[in-house]
Order: C-alpha cells, then structure tokens, then sequence
C-alpha cells in the first residue's frame, strides 16, 4: 500500500512545491534548522518525537526569539475524523489541522 508520505509527496510535486519529508519530529526540527520552510505539516503519531512535542518546541523556541513575532505555520494531519476536536489541536499550537488522507484541494488551499 501507498504511504501516506507517498502520497503527500506526488500531491505536492503536482503543485510544484518543494519539500522535505522526514520520519519523525527530532529529524524535522534537525531540518528546520538546517534549511528555511514556509511551512511544516506533520503527523500527531511519530516514534521518537511526536507531533504534540514537535509543536511544543517549535512554539517555544519563537517564545525564546524575544526580536521576533513571527509565527511558523504548523498544520496537523491527522485520522481522526471528529474534526470537533479542531479546537484542541489549535490549542496544542498547530495553526491548521487535516484529516488524512489528505486531498490535492486540502493541500492547495
């Protein structure tokens, strides 16, 4: 079957964007670090680091960037299909959330 990276990849490629696409939230913010992004989407479920700390650390570095109020966008994808619980992921600090599979629509807008 077709990961789910696999197929963010190809919808990506269809809309010409670039991206790096990584296994878990230490390599992310390894790659964040390393190389500017527009924006990062991830997945809540990740060994090593999670979504939920993946955000945590990305808001709290800006919180520790005292020159700047500059906002990362993170978008969670997640498969939860009670997208009630919009609310608790903008609460965690993801801007967006997604309900995988994600479509070429989702993606654009």
């Amino acid at each position: 079957t077709e990961s789910v990276r696999d197929v963010i990849r190809r919808q990506l490629d269809k809309l010409g964007i670039e991206a790096d696409i990584v296994g878990n939230g230490a390599e992310a913010l390894k790659t964040l670090a390393d190389k500017q992004h527009g924006i990062l989407f991830t997945d809540l479920h990740m060994p090593e680091m999670d979504g939920y700390q993946l955000v945590a650390q990305i808001r709290a570095d800006e919180a520790a960037e005292s020159d700047s109020d500059a906002r990362f966008p993170v978008i969670a994808l997640t498969a939860d299909v009670l997208l009630a619980q919009r609310q608790a992921y903008l609460a965690y600090g993801f801007d967006e959330c997604l309900l995988k599979p994600v479509s070429l629509g989702q993606l654009r807008q």
